[in-house]
Order: C-alpha cells, then sequence, then structure tokens
C-alpha cells in the first residue's frame, strides 16, 4: 500500500487549516457555554426541570468529531513541529486541553442524563456547573491564539509567518513511501522481533504521541466506569455515607435477634433484622422516602421491610413508616426485615432502590448496594447485680450511658400524694390517692420505688418514650420468693402524670408476705438486677 506524507500538504495549508481550528474552537465554546447555562438556570429554578431530553440537546456526537478532529490535525502539526525543529509547546497544550475537554463532555452527558432520570444532590450539580465552567474557559485562548496563526500576524513571541516560510518544504515532504504487509510463515519469528524492536524505536521518539493517544482512551474509560459506578451503582459498606437522591444515608448499625426490647421471644421460627439508618435531607423541602425501595437481598430473595413488629424494637430506634423528613436536617430511622431462622446470616445485602431507568423499551432498576454484618443477640445474659440505694450502670445495653438508682421502697395499700393545680393562673396545692385495686380471687397491693433515672440522651429509645415513667412499663419485672417458692410477675404501673421521682406499681398482695424481693430488668438480652430485700 503506497501513503503520502502529509507535511508538504499542511505547509501549504497551514493557515486555512488553523482557521478551521478556530471555527471548530468557536462551535465547541459556544456548545460547552450552554452546559454551563444550563446549570446554572437548573440551579436558579429550584432544581427543577424545564425541558427534556438534556443529554442529547447539550452533548451531540457532532461535538465529540470537533473534538476528535481537532486532536488528529494538533497531533499531526505537533509532528510536523518536531520534523522541523520548531517550538511545539503551543501544541502540547492544545492537545492535553482536548483531551481534558473529551473527557468533560464524556462526563456532562452521563451527568444530564442522571438528570432526567433521578434527582442529584445540590451540592453535586453546583459541582458539575463549577466543573464544567473551569474546563470551558481555556477554550478561549486557544481560540485567539489559533485565530493569530490563522490569519497570519507576526507577534515578537510566535513569529509564526517567519516559522511558517522556514518550515520549508522539502522533495521528502511529499515523497511516496510503501507500506508492505508481507508475513511469510517461515519469517513470523524474525519479523515479530524486528517488529518489536522497531516499535520500541517509534515509541521513543513519538513519546509525547503516544501519551496523548493513551490518555483519551484511557479518561474516556475512565469517565465511563466512574459515572456508572457512582451513578448507577456501588457497594458500601456499613458507616459509609452515599448519596440517595436529595439524601445522604449512612447505616449506623445492625442487629438481628428474635428477642423484643423486653427479652421476649417474639415468634420461635422468626428473628429480625433491624437496620438503623442515618438520612440527611439536602433539599429546602419535607420530603418522605418510599420505605418498600429498602430491600433486603437473602438468598436472591426480596424482603421488604415490615411495620406490624414495630412496638417490639423502641430501644433501637423509631421504625421507618413513610415519616417526612425536615428540610435541611438530618433523622435516623429503623427499617425491620423479617427472616426466617433458616435465613440468619453473617452477611446481607441491602438493595436501595434509587431510580428507574428506561432503555430500549425495557425498564431497568438501578440500586445501592451495601453490605451489612448484623450483630446477633439472641441469649439473655445476666449482667449486674445492685443492692438498694446503689446506682446501677446500663452502658452494657443498648440504653448506652443511662444510669438507674433505686434508694427506697415501700409496700401500701394506698398511697396518698401531693400535686399542683392551677385554674386561672392561681396554683394550690391538694393531695390525692392511688388505691390497690380491688379483686375478690387475688389480693392486690403497691410497690412505690424512689428512684432516680438518668436516660442517656442520644439513645433512640429516649425519643421513643413520653416520660421515664415508661421506662418501667418497658423493662421492668418484679421477682419475688413466697412460701419457699419464686414468681415472677409484671407489675401494672399507676403512677400519676407528672410524678417524676416515683413509680407507683400494682402487684400481687402476696409480695408483702414475700422474704426476697428483687427488680428484675430486662433490656433485650441484658438482665440486671436490683436487690430489695
Amino acid at each position: 500500500m503506497i501513503l503520502k506524507k502529509p507535511y508538504a500538504f499542511l505547509i501549504k495549508h497551514f493557515r486555512l487549516i488553523h482557521l478551521i481550528i478556530a471555527f471548530a474552537t468557536i462551535f465547541l465554546a459556544y456548545k460547552t457555554s450552554r452546559i454551563v447555562l444550563f446549570f446554572n438556570a437548573y440551579i436558579k429554578n429550584g432544581y427543577r426541570l424545564t425541558e427534556s431530553n438534556l443529554a442529547s440537546n447539550y452533548v451531540t456526537i457532532l461535538m465529540y468529531l470537533t473534538v476528535l478532529l481537532i486532536l488528529l490535525v494538533a497531533i499531526v502539526i505537533y509532528l510536523l513541529f518536531k520534523e522541523k525543529d520548531k517550538p511545539r509547546k503551543y501544541y502540547a497544550y492544545l492537545i492535553t486541553y482536548y483531551i481534558l475537554l473529551f473527557g468533560l463532555l464524556t462526563f456532562a452527558h452521563n451527568a444530564l442524563n442522571s438528570l432526567e432520570i433521578t434527582t442529584v444532590a445540590a451540592k453535586t450539580v453546583r459541582m458539575y456547573r463549577d466543573l464544567a465552567l473551569i474546563l470551558s474557559l481555556p477554550q478561549y485562548f486557544f481560540l485567539v491564539f489559533t485565530l493569530i496563526r490563522g490569519i497570519g500576524f507576526d507577534i515578537k513571541k510566535f513569529n509564526f509567518s517567519k516559522d511558517i516560510s522556514e518550515l520549508q518544504i522539502e522533495a521528502k515532504d511529499n515523497e511516496e513511501f510503501e507500506f508492505v504487509v508481507d508475513l511469510p510463515t517461515y519469517k513470523v519469528k524474525r519479523t515479530l522481533r524486528r517488529t518489536l524492536r522497531e516499535f520500541k524505536y517509534f515509541a521513543l521518539e513519538n513519546t509525547f504521541v503516544l501519551i496523548c493517544v493513551t490518555v483519551i482512551i484511557a479518561l474516556v474509560i475512565g469517565t465511563e466506569i466512574y459515572t456508572n459506578r457512582n451513578t448507577y451503582s456501588q457497594t458500601y459498606q456499613e458507616n459509609d455515607v452515599f448519596s440517595l437522591n436529595n439524601y445522604q444515608v449512612r447505616v449506623l448499625d445492625t442487629t438481628i435477634s428474635p428477642l423484643d426490647y423486653n427479652g421476649n421471644v417474639l415468634t420461635k421460627k422468626k428473628s429480625y433484622l433491624i437496620v438503623l439508618l442515618s438520612i440527611e435531607n439536602n433539599t429546602n423541602l419535607y420530603k418522605a422516602l418510599n420505605k418498600d425501595d429498602f430491600r433486603l437481598l437473602v438468598d436472591d430473595k426480596i424482603i421488604y421491610p415490615t411495620t406490624n413488629k414495630n412496638e417490639y424494637f423502641i430501644d433501637l430506634g423509631t421504625p421507618y413508616t413513610s415519616q417526612k423528613i425536615a428540610k435541611k436536617a438530618t433523622s435516623t430511622f429503623i427499617f425491620i426485615y423479617e427472616l426466617n431462622n433458616n435465613q440468619i446470616k453473617d452477611e446481607y445485602t441491602l438493595r436501595i432502590q434509587e431510580y428507574l431507568d428506561y432503555r430500549n423499551n425495557e425498564i431497568i432498576a438501578n440500586y445501592k448496594e451495601i453490605k451489612i454484618k448484623p450483630t446477633l443477640v439472641k441469649d439473655i445474659e445476666k449482667v449486674k447485680t445492685v443492692n438498694l440505694n446503689e446506682e446501677l450502670d446500663l452502658s452494657k445495653s443498648s440504653l448506652s450511658n443511662s444510669k438507674i438508682l433505686v434508694s427506697s421502697y415501700e409496700i401500701t395499700k394506698s398511697y396518698k400524694y401531693n400535686y399542683t393545680f392551677c385554674i386561672d393562673d392561681e396554683c394550690q396545692t391538694s393531695v390525692d390517692t392511688v388505691d390497690a385495686s380491688y379483686q375478690t380471687e387475688k389480693e392486690k397491693t403497691l410497690l412505690v420505688l424512689n428512684y432516680t433515672l438518668s436516660l442517656d440522651e442520644t439513645i433512640p429509645y429516649k425519643a421513643n418514650i413520653k416520660s421515664n415513667s415508661s421506662f418501667f412499663n418497658d423493662f421492668l419485672k418484679v421477682k419475688y420468693t413466697y412460701d419457699n417458692k419464686e414468681y415472677k410477675a409484671i407489675p401494672t404501673n399507676k403512677t400519676p402524670n407528672g410524678m417524676t421521682d416515683k413509680v407507683i406499681l400494682e402487684l400481687p398482695g402476696e409480695i408483702k408476705s414475700a422474704t426476697n424481693i428483687s427488680l428484675v430488668l430486662n433490656i433485650r438480652n441484658k438482665e440486671y438486677n436490683i436487690v430489695l430485700k
């Protein structure tokens, strides 16, 4: 095959070629400015779209072809200047810049496509705009200098007209050369060695051009990988922060247990996976999530969150039931998944649907996947026993840095207490009575406890109760020995509203004759005892 060197053509049409590059640069500058203007308008409109087909409208195939044309011409001119031993830094900068611009177009295409099929965080959109602006501005610098070369002005620094005359078209610049493809079988090894040797020499002589080509390819592939990895699907670990539409989400903790908050087995053949999530709403609107988008993948089966067991996990967090999250605020919720006992594993995949993509008449769901390794909470552990008037530290339970101290107790049929009531800003103190229930079959009595309870303000349980009195409803049982037999009773809380330093519990009347009395606190799988008698 006979080819002809292009150098003579380039020298003859040097100015025309630069004018063509200049017009191509004007075209690209206009097109990229439209991308920046779109992002500005999108932000100004409150991150709402007013048009469709963004990716195809703002990043066209003609823009890609124009960039490739400029790169091709710049590389060839760079080789010409190298051949003629002329200054070529300008073309090196030109090639480097348009490689970056090619990557920007690919990135912008995917970013605009993402805006059409999902909601992107405001911070991310501003980053897109700033990146597009920064990478588009250098075009105007290259436009000016390319026009100068195309028109042929002489300026002191470059003296382009003189450069062109000194290029001197020679016979060898227009000579033909023969390119022969001949690979006889017996010469394969020798030809291969010679080819490798010649390629080595070629690579050494054209290092810059090869680097440019490699960077173009790597940039395109890298941009595609980056965009698909971050926009469409990525696997995260617990405590990783990731974007989910207009939210920032993080899995704070995961627990799997058959027990409720009081240490009772809910269902013998079932266990429950509890996922505690931190969700930050980055918008200026109160917004709710679709809880069914938060799916658990178990043995290729999809398990959706359940809401019919919410009241049994109040110690671990606030169950999510489609509550709206305040604007520019962060909330924590738990999602509960019901599992068969044979589905208990060391690791699961939480798959959160982010958006639906419509491709080739198919609906394709896009997810964020989080690998979770839940803590198995199953067996009851006796943690600590204290005596009356001794502080009990609950830090090994889900109540973290909470503490309780029972200073005294009283067993009585009736308990009088003082309370304050106000009418028209005039307040008075009165006396009221709490009486034990009267039953003919079994006598009742009251156990009055004087206590101090300090609940950790940061625990989820704190947000799920109205008063400290609820603590005794949720976790307390009373164990006593009567007539040489041990009993465990669940008391009825008869504490009046507003009473904070005492709790009044109704129990079987036989407790007044018990030889031993203890308060048993079952906080999920942790058991604490306070000995009263």
